[in-house]
């Protein structure tokens, strides 16, 4: 992780052989996460998160958005709601 004038960055390392981006619905909620996570433990806001692949050199950075905040904090609620009052199946 490194700190930013407005923020965080997140800098994830992979070492897999045949690096693969992920699905960019995956990205979004695991941007969501981090952030809601980060911000809670360090009070900054996750501003990017960059994937370093160790064995090619390259690098991937995805900027962070509200969006994806409130992505996270919706499937959060409705999770809440199905464990509080079930499914409704």
């Amino acid at each position: 992780m490194d700190s930013l004038e407005d923020g965080l960055e997140l800098i994830d390392y992979k070492s897999a052989k045949n690096p693969v981006l992920p699905e960019s619905d995956t990205v979004d909620l695991q941007l969501g996460l981090y952030s809601l996570a980060l911000e809670q433990r360090y009070g900054k806001l996750l501003r990017r998160m960059s994937l370093l692949f160790l064995r090619t050199g390259g690098r991937v950075t995805y900027e962070v958005t509200y969006e994806h905040r409130r992505q996270v904090e919706a499937v959060i609620g409705e999770l809440a709601c199905e464990v509080l009052f079930g499914s409704g199946g």
